[in-house]
């Protein structure tokens, strides 16, 4: 029900967040571990959402023509979404993918060397 949603979206944290991206990566080493895979493809892109309405860090986009976001996408050459962050729609299309893309290399580097 939306009554259930709107609880759910009020709880919704940066903690809740880091939670989860916590469990993806979690499943996706094990996942790489069931199928040995040895080595990994990380492929960075950003992309555009249309928003509609007054949503929060939505921007206008040149290049879309539209407002909305520009999130950021990381996902290995099995396709799997090894991470994400929500960008507002007038962020250049590389702004922080050093800050982004650190921790993720980090992980691979100790988890799965």
């Amino acid at each position: 029900s939306q009554a259930t949603i709107s609880r759910f979206w009020q709880r919704f944290d940066k903690g809740s967040v880091n939670t989860l991206q916590a469990l993806n990566e979690a499943l996706v080493d094990r996942a790489r571990l069931l199928t040995n895979q040895t080595a990994t493809i990380i492929d960075i892109d950003s992309t555009h959402s249309d928003t509609y309405g007054k949503q929060e860090a939505t921007n206008y986009n040149a290049h879309y023509g539209t407002e909305g976001y520009h999130p950021l996408l990381a996902t290995d050459q099995d396709g799997n979404l090894l991470k994400a962050v929500l960008r507002p729609g007038n962020a250049y299309t590389s702004k922080d993918v050093k800050a982004f893309l650190t921790p993720l290399l980090k992980h691979y580097q100790t988890k799965l060397p």
